[in-house]
């Protein structure tokens, strides 16, 4: 009766939780991740952040629901929480940054990008990831401002 128990705990902890984690990374285009984080987004720390950025892989581009709805969140992780997203982007060998790049460049929703530009370069801090960010920022602000 434990060991069943013990199943039914987990099961139901890893459905209303984030993913469950396998040697520090955490699975692609999984939207539950996408949805925890979004839901949580007033409260997320950096595991969560690192999770939800690991989740983001060339493989997903062929998943349309996942590939809009964590375009969407990924604005607004980086708006909430934009020096632990530099932070982790720069030193997580796990994440794929270049397709992160590219999303950023290639938002699916019309954002304020000169104000989020703004947001960023205030931020006191030296990151050439900060810097690729705006960079491709500025992309997507001459996309939807040409």
């Amino acid at each position: 009766m434990g060991f069943i128990l013990l199943i039914f705990a987990q099961i139901t902890l890893s459905k209303s939780c984030f993913p469950v984690i396998y040697d520090n990374i955490c699975p692609h285009c999984d939207i539950e991740n996408v949805k925890s984080t979004e839901e949580n987004l007033k409260n997320l720390n950096k595991n969560e952040i690192t999770c939800f950025l690991q989740g983001f892989n060339d493989s997903c581009k062929y998943n349309i629901e996942y590939s809009e709805y964590s375009n969407k969140v990924l604005f607004e992780v980086l708006q909430a929480y934009p020096k632990d997203f530099f932070s982790i982007l720069s030193n997580n060998q796990q994440i794929n940054k270049k397709y992160i790049y590219s999303e950023i460049a290639n938002p699916i929703i019309d954002y304020d990008f000169g104000k989020i530009i703004d947001q960023i370069i205030a931020i006191n801090l030296k990151s050439k990831t900060k810097n690729e960010v705006i960079k491709q920022l500025r992309v997507a602000l001459h996309k939807y401002n040409y």
